[in-house]
């Protein structure tokens, strides 16, 4: 009700302002529930957010005089990370994230039968349709792609541009997938990795986990990089 469905929109103020303002009068447990979120959505993000401003928004969103949430120390903690820089729109549209989020967990918990939740997020591929089905005016975000990649990682990438997917799998859909069109760009994109994994290849500075953004592979379908990246 305070973020999605009363925004505030305008650039009058920022979206910290934005936010302590939505969350004036809340219950502490609808606070936590913010940073909860707040958590998810910055749980990613490496170079684009700094870790102090990660604990400092989450810190002003917590409860004032309330006792600290459980496993708090291990998220403030958490906000040291990251792993991916998901981008501008990442960091510009975070109410649009944050909504995106939201409606992702409600409808997942509407689903109530345990069983079922856990088939869902044992079957990648209904998980991802799961993860399209938004509701009415709910905007389709990097979020979805970061959601997805946070909940099975060894099947979605850790890129949030659907536009950068596609062009890796422009790039190798003619070596690997032939006249193979089958399957989403997600699908595509696994099948492209299961190959150059067969194919022993090994990319700069990630260990054993082939990574697209690293050389030599990210000059192949993104000739503007920066290979020193």
């Amino acid at each position: 009700q305070r973020l999605v469905v009363n925004p505030i929109l305008g650039a009058e103020q920022n979206f910290g302002q934005k936010l302590a303002k939505q969350l004036e009068g809340a219950d502490d447990d609808v606070k936590w529930l913010a940073v909860e979120l707040l958590a998810v959505y910055f749980l990613i993000s490496r170079g684009g957010i700094s870790a102090s401003l990660k604990k400092a928004t989450l810190k002003a969103v917590a409860p004032e005089d309330s006792p600290t949430a459980p496993g708090w120390e291990q998220v403030v903690d958490t906000m040291n990370e990251g792993i991916a820089n998901p981008g501008v729109g990442y960091n510009i549209n975070r109410d649009q994230q944050l909504g995106y989020l939201i409606d992702f967990c409600l409808r997942f918990k509407a689903i109530g039968d345990q069983d079922q939740q856990g088939d869902l997020l044992a079957d990648p591929w209904r998980l991802r349709d799961f993860a399209d089905d938004v509701s009415e005016g709910i905007a389709v975000r990097e979020m979805r792609h970061i959601i997805l990649h946070l909940l099975r990682p060894d099947d979605f990438e850790r890129i949030s541009s659907r536009t950068h997917k596609r062009n890796i799998v422009d790039a190798f859909a003619k070596e690997f997938l032939a006249d193979e069109v089958t399957g989403d760009v997600d699908e595509q994109l696994l099948k492209i990795r299961n190959c150059l994994v067969d194919l022993g290849v090994k990319t700069e500075a990630s260990g054993d986990v082939l990574d697209f953004y690293r050389a030599p592979l990210r000059a192949i379908w993104d000739p503007g990089a920066d290979q020193a990246d």
